[in-house]
């Protein structure tokens, strides 16, 4: 699957650079970094805490791949 989608978002792990704007923009602390153990040119966001994401759409706003967008 190319797709992380939760209540609010959708990232595409295909065009997420893995840059880190979205994670440090989020307020709430629930994206984080990650990747393939044998694949380390691929690493992309995750959201990891989906209870506590708000639909703030702050990561949205920020990033420059367009690799997030809103399920709303």
């Amino acid at each position: 699957m190319s797709h992380i989608i939760t209540e609010y978002l959708d990232i595409d792990k295909d065009k997420c650079t893995a840059c880190g704007e979205c994670i440090d923009e989020c307020p709430n602390q629930v994206l984080k970094i990650v990747g393939f153990k044998f694949i380390i040119q691929h690493k992309h966001v995750k959201v990891v805490r989906s209870i506590d994401c708000t639909g703030c759409l702050s990561c949205l706003e920020v990033c420059s791949e367009g690799a997030i967008t809103s399920v709303l």
